[in-house]
C-alpha cells in the first residue's frame, strides 16, 4: 500500500521509515508547511485590507488585484502543500505499525503451527 501510493522518494527504505530521526524530519515538515499556511493567510488578510482601502496603498487598483490574486495563490499553493505533507506522513507513519502487527500475526501463527503438530 505504501510503495503503491506514490508517496516515497528513492532513498526511503523500510528501515529508514521506520527510523525515528525520520519521523521527527516528517513532523518537521508539517511543522513548517502549517507555518507557510498561517503567514499565507495573514498575507491575504493583509492584501484584502489593503484592496478595500484605497487610501492605504499606494498601490493602482489593477496592482492591488495582482498582490490579492498572488496572496490568494500562495494560500492555495500552501494549503495544497500541507495536505500532500499530511497524506504522505499518515502513510509513512502507518506503515512501522502495519510491518510490526504483521510480524507479531506471523509470529503467533507459527507458534499455533508448532502446537498443532
Amino acid at each position: 500500500m505504501l510503495v503503491d501510493s506514490e508517496v516515497l522518494r528513492p532513498f526511503e527504505t523500510k528501515e529508514y521509515i521506520c527510523d525515528i530521526n525520520s519521523a521527527f524530519q516528517r513532523q518537521s515538515k508539517r511543522e513548517k508547511a502549517q507555518k507557510a499556511v498561517k503567514s499565507a493567510e495573514a498575507a491575504l488578510v493583509a492584501a484584502q485590507k489593503a484592496s478595500h482601502n484605497p487610501r492605504a496603498s499606494r498601490l493602482t487598483p489593477p496592482a492591488r488585484t495582482q498582490v490579492l490574486a498572488a496572496a490568494q495563490s500562495r494560500l492555495g499553493a500552501a494549503k495544497e502543500s500541507l495536505e500532500s505533507i499530511k497524506r504522505r506522513n499518515d502513510l509513512t507513519t502507518d506503515f512501522p505499525r502495519a510491518a510490526r502487527n504483521y510480524l507479531l500475526a506471523k509470529e503467533d501463527a507459527g507458534g499455533h503451527s508448532a502446537k498443532l503438530r
